[in-house]
């Protein structure tokens, strides 16, 4: 299996870095509000 398969994830990062980068910071915010929110409510379980 090819890492980019028919090319589309490669020309986006070539053609649109900004939209690239936007979208990984995105998803790394994310990550970290669900991480806090299930450290939260562990931590209010206890």
């Amino acid at each position: 299996m090819r890492l980019f398969g028919n090319g589309l994830a490669r020309a986006a990062v070539r053609f649109k870095p900004a939209a690239f980068v936007g979208t990984f910071i995105a998803l790394v915010l994310a990550a970290a509000i669900v991480s806090a929110c299930g450290i939260l409510l562990e931590s209010g379980l206890r």
